[in-house]
């Protein structure tokens, strides 16, 4: 299949595929035990209600008391395809019960819609309706889900028959170059029901193509930039025509065109991608969400011919931004030294989410808007995107001079932010400024807010700035020439983001540095304790083993002491010569010798008788 599409894609040559429809002919009230169907890119099947859509079982009793019955089904394709939905024939009332009104579906009807956006993406079908070739009922979803809600009041014996198929999440914009649609914003593309948040597995494409037989450009500029870090939009143009000046082929690689063109890879770090013109027919957008989601984008595109003037295709977006502090200016004067410049700015003024706990509205006035070229249009919506209701509108030349005309101060509450634009042409005495500040009415944090005459609080860095941040000019009255922190010079400071250039004394951020510095000075003292216990630990080990080899020394040495000690008496000291007994006296040797010759009986006897005679 992807031999096939890449095919299409070089030759320019649409190839007819015959796929096979997998899913044919299935009820919507007999397939419950399989309500969510997977169809794949290029499938195609119908889905109807031709029975009785009554069930039947144990379940017939708990629905005849059911006055309003459902049969779902929930079609699922990849993240890069969409489901395109034609109904073939429908059969259901417009009315409910007794009632005549035929404007919009009552009890009984189809509904089609995609989960997480129902609000913007149902739609009910209901009525008498035979397909032929004139008129369609078509519903085309912006993701990959699609929910198909057949609810009924009654019994019906064919209901409906719908067609569905899974074709490539691709949105095709064409139109011919005139030069009063360069500030037509209308012709706009958006993420899928911006700005809701998009799926986190969204990958879609946009194709702009200028029908134009001279050669046309286009300029693509985007009013909206809220997607997520991980999200990428890449953005590349082609300059080929075809015979009939209609482009049919689209080749478009990952880094470069095919004439060497870089493309422009953009990721949701950036506050607004600078505006894309091509030098060609045809520009070819792709959106992968990457697992994240936010908001969206919003985008208008603009056709021109070659002879218009690139000021007007390409203005100059290196201004604005998101402003996210407490309160300052935002002025643009001495934007150009000679001649005149188009610019285009969109600043998004919301306060931190830090800041929300001790203000709870924020102001906004503009204070200077004059001396512009022509055309200029400065916008102040009450959001934070381009959809938001718009507050005020000043249009250069106005049809009242600007010194006469009352300057309007916008409150709103703190968590909702405005949304300022402003396109125009600048010149040398061109001057815009813009005051914001966050406020609040309840008691004042000394040493950090600056209390109004009008009972507001502002941040006290707002104080002598040359801005009234106030209402009233009492944070601007004469005592700032005296005061050493008079900051006045910022309000003749081009700047188009932030004027004020300190940072703001946040009382919640002092109480997390000085926990920071807290804990981190508790861990150090941990540190060294833990570092001393075991340097004392080591050193004990080492004395235990000190003491062990000191006591085998010990009895090392004590034992050659001793056996060198037995030695030297040995040598030194000299033996006693030994005890002789005296040697035996002539009688007793004579006694002996007789004793043994004549035996020891005779002897005894002549010692008897001697004793006896005396």
């Amino acid at each position: 299949m992807v031999a096939l599409q890449l095919l299409w894609f070089i030759t320019g040559f649409k190839i007819s595929i015959a796929f096979l429809n997998i899913y044919n002919s299935l009820d919507i009230c007999a397939v419950s035990h399989f309500n969510k169907l997977h169809v794949d890119y290029g499938t195609s099947g119908e889905l109807l209600a031709e029975q009785n859509n009554q069930p039947v079982g144990k379940d017939f009793e708990h629905y005849q008391n059911i006055s309003e019955r459902k049969c779902i089904v929930e079609l699922i394709t990849c993240p890069s395809c969409v489901i395109r939905i034609k109904f073939l024939y429908l059969n259901i009332s417009r009315t409910c019960q007794k009632s005549s009104v035929y404007s919009h579906c009552g009890c009984n009807y189809v509904l089609l819609h995609q989960p997480s956006f129902e609000e913007v993406s149902a739609e009910r079908f209901c009525g008498n309706y035979v397909h032929n070739n004139v008129t369609e009922l078509t519903y085309i979803s912006k993701t990959r889900t699609t929910i198909v809600t057949f609810q009924y009041t009654r019994n019906y014996g064919h209901a409906f028959t719908l067609q569905f198929f899974a074709t490539m999440n691709r949105e095709v914009f064409e139109n011919v170059p005139r030069v009063n649609w360069l500030s037509n914003s209308s012709q706009t593309i958006t993420s899928p029901f911006f700005p809701y948040l998009y799926p986190a597995d969204l990958i879609a494409e946009y194709v702009v193509n200028c029908r134009s037989k001279v050669p046309c450009r286009i300029s693509l500029s985007f009013t909206d930039f809220i997607i997520a870090d991980s999200s990428i939009l890449e953005v590349c143009y082609l300059v080929v025509y075809n015979e009939n000046t209609v482009l049919k082929s689209i080749i478009c690689f990952e880094f470069f065109d095919w004439n060497g063109q870089r493309l422009y890879v953009i990721s949701g770090a950036l506050f607004r991608p600078p505006v894309i013109a091509t030098s060609g027919p045809t520009l070819l957008m792709r959106f992968y969400a990457n697992g994240a989601s936010d908001f969206g984008f919003k985008a208008s595109y603009y056709f021109s011919s070659e002879n218009l003037g690139k000021d007007i295709i390409k203005p100059n977006t290196d201004c604005g931004g998101q402003v996210n502090n407490v309160g300052g200016g935002i002025t643009m004067m001495n934007m150009v030294a000679n001649g005149s410049m188009v610019y285009d700015c969109i600043w998004i003024v919301k306060i931190p989410l830090h800041f929300l706990h001790r203000k709870t509205h924020l102001y906004v006035k503009i204070v200077h808007f004059q001396k512009f070229g022509d055309s200029t249009e400065l916008l102040i919506r009450n959001g934070s995107t381009s959809l938001d209701p718009i507050i005020e509108v000043l249009k250069y030349p106005p049809p009242i001079q600007f010194n006469t005309w009352r300057q309007k101060e916008h409150v709103v509450p703190i968590n909702q932010g405005f949304y300022i634009s402003l396109r125009g042409s600048f010149n040398p005495q061109s001057q815009m400024a813009i005051v914001y500040a966050a406020f609040s009415y309840k008691e004042c944090f000394s040493g950090l807010d600056f209390l109004c005459n009008n009972g507001r609080c502002i941040s006290t860095l707002l104080n002598c700035d040359g801005f009234d941040h106030c209402g009233d000019f009492s944070d601007e009255s004469l005592e700032c020439q005296h005061d050493p922190k008079d900051h006045r010079k910022y309000s003749e400071i081009p700047n188009f983001l932030f004027p004020k250039v300190e940072p703001y004394a946040d009382l919640t951020m002092i109480s997390v540095v000085f926990l920071l510095c807290t804990f981190g000075f508790i861990g150090v003292i941990f540190a060294l304790a833990l570092l001393l216990y075991r340097v004392n630990l080591r050193t004990r080990n080492q004395r235990r083993i000190q003491e062990h080899i000191n006591t085998i020394h010990a009895i090392l040495d004590l034992s050659g002491t001793e056996g060198a000690n037995n030695f030297d008496e040995e040598i030194i000291i000299p033996d006693e010569p030994p005890d002789y007994e005296p040697p035996p006296e002539y009688s007793d040797v004579f006694r002996y010798i007789r004793r043994m010759a004549y035996g020891i009986e005779y002897f005894e006897r002549i010692n008897f008788f001697s004793k006896v005679n005396g």
